[in-house]
């Protein structure tokens, strides 16, 4: 049966499917020994084959693991030498390939997902599907309600992804702040340059929640296999992405 190629890599663990895109763009995919057409070709892999940068690929069974990301580590496919790579501190079953669904920068910590199925990567992490993720973010300063006004009008999604941010004020004092914010596309890199903005340098930040899935008391460093009820209800999340963020319910005080 006939697939889009770029569906076929993706199911490898090659990478998102907009990464597989860029592998077939850049000349880097063979079909039977010839470059592959381009990003929307169609390909049987039970009868063709598939081969990037000359090696063949090999279709894996799905996995996909909960990793509590500490400070330091890489989200990058290819970490540079002395650097941690996310994906290198889980050790998975059957030696499957894996790559991370979403980043998190180097200095922050916490929830994140990697797995080697493409499609599910994609429904994660693209902001039309709008999948919540919250965040842990203590910044310096006190933290007062126009301002906090000001961060959600900033970090509000285009109309497009229909999405919206919350913002929850946990503690505060003269000094600093703990803060509660979900964002629908989850870019802490994002939120940190507003809050900065905004008077409110970012202390510390950790992605507490993706979804429905939180760490659960989880240490830095560990990680677990997510259950087949928890990756489905992701997707279902994921499916779901175009309800206000509004409805869904923020996390408890912690």
């Amino acid at each position: 049966m006939k697939e889009r190629l770029q569906k076929v890599l993706a199911r490898a663990g090659l990478g998102s499917r907009r990464y597989c895109e860029t592998l077939i763009a850049a000349g880097r995919v063979q079909v039977d020994g010839a470059p592959a057409a381009g990003p929307g070709a169609r390909v049987d892999p039970g009868l063709e084959q598939v081969e990037v940068d000359g090696r063949p690929i090999l279709l894996q069974q799905p996995v996909y693991y909960l990793l509590n990301k500490p400070r330091g580590c890489s989200c990058a496919g290819g970490a540079r030498r002395g650097e941690r790579s996310a994906a290198g501190l889980v050790r998975a079953e059957d030696g499957a390939r894996l790559f991370s669904a979403g980043r998190l920068d180097q200095d922050a910590e916490g929830a994140l997902i990697l797995t080697n199925d493409g499609e599910f990567s994609n429904l994660v992490t693209h902001p039309r599907y709008a999948l919540p993720k919250t965040y842990r973010v203590k910044v310096r300063g006190r933290a007062e309600s126009g301002l906090l006004a000001r961060v959600r009008a900033r970090l509000s999604p285009g109309e497009k992804d229909g999405g919206a941010t919350r913002v929850q004020v946990v503690k505060r004092s003269r000094l600093a702040s703990l803060l509660h914010v979900t964002l629908c596309e989850g870019r802490s890199r994002r939120l940190r340059c507003a809050l900065a903005r905004l008077g409110l340098p970012v202390l510390e930040i950790a992605r507490i929640r993706i979804g429905s899935i939180t760490l659960d008391g989880m240490k830095p460093g560990a990680y677990r296999r997510l259950a087949a009820a928890e990756v489905e209800a992701l997707r279902e999340e994921a499916r779901a992405g175009a309800a206000p963020l509004g409805a869904r319910p923020l996390p408890g005080r912690s």
